[in-house]
């Protein structure tokens, strides 16, 4: 049985191409793991449930860049404009040097301010 590692070496991809969550490694953090549910969720289309992951990540680290632009993205795709619009400029303030937030950023509609 072929088996191909992605990102996380502990996070295997079957030949069918489904997650072998069974196979994820406790060793990681909890913040890895919840980045890690947050993206899958998001994949899933279950952006309700990536906001919500997100959320608990940044209680702990409000800093955590990939957590604030995965909800974003959420609200992106939930088309709340204004919540996202929001979260991405709290991003662009933790890494102001990010190229992928100005190109979030730009896909929004106009904001009514």
């Amino acid at each position: 049985m072929l088996v191909l590692m992605l990102f996380q070496p502990a996070i295997l991809l079957h030949p069918i191409g489904a997650f072998a969550q069974e196979a994820v490694d406790t060793s990681f953090s909890e913040t890895d793991q919840l980045l890690f549910t947050a993206r899958q969720a998001f994949h899933e289309k279950k952006f309700d449930v990536a906001i919500t992951t997100c959320e608990k990540i940044l209680r702990k680290d409000e800093n955590n860049l990939a957590a604030l632009k995965i909800m974003g993205s959420g609200y992106y795709m939930l088309e709340e404009y204004d919540r996202a619009r929001h979260v991405w400029a709290r991003a662009l303030e933790v890494s102001p040097d990010d190229p992928d937030i100005p190109k979030y950023m730009a896909r929004l509609p106009k904001s009514d301010d």
